[in-house]
């Protein structure tokens, strides 16, 4: 593997943060895609979601606020940052997230 390709980097740290596996590793991946592609809203997204696999919720909060912006309310970064915001225990602020990017329903 490529030290400095930071999508490979990426991917195989998301790919462990979302299965729960190898997260120390995982962190050192994504920190070093994040640090080669810091504007990366997908990146981003991947750190806040490993920091809060490893239990610091509130570290990954301001990763997956910018990861939210930067990908324009993707569902799954929105979902991401809804788990650690009802994590943190801030229930209404995850219930207005959730509502402000709802798909409509189809009619």
């Amino acid at each position: 593997m490529n030290p400095d390709n930071h999508q490979t980097l990426n991917w195989l740290g998301y790919l462990w943060a979302d299965k729960g596996e190898n997260l120390d590793e995982a962190r050192q991946f994504i920190e070093k895609a994040v640090k080669l592609d810091p504007d990366n809203g997908a990146y981003l997204d991947s750190l806040g979601w490993v920091l809060f696999k490893l239990g610091q919720a509130k570290e990954a909060l301001p990763h997956l606020r910018r990861a939210v912006e930067l990908e324009k309310g993707d569902a799954t970064v929105v979902d991401h940052l809804v788990a650690v915001l009802t994590a943190l225990g801030k229930p209404d602020e995850a219930q207005a997230l959730k509502e402000k990017f709802a798909k409509p329903a189809a009619k």
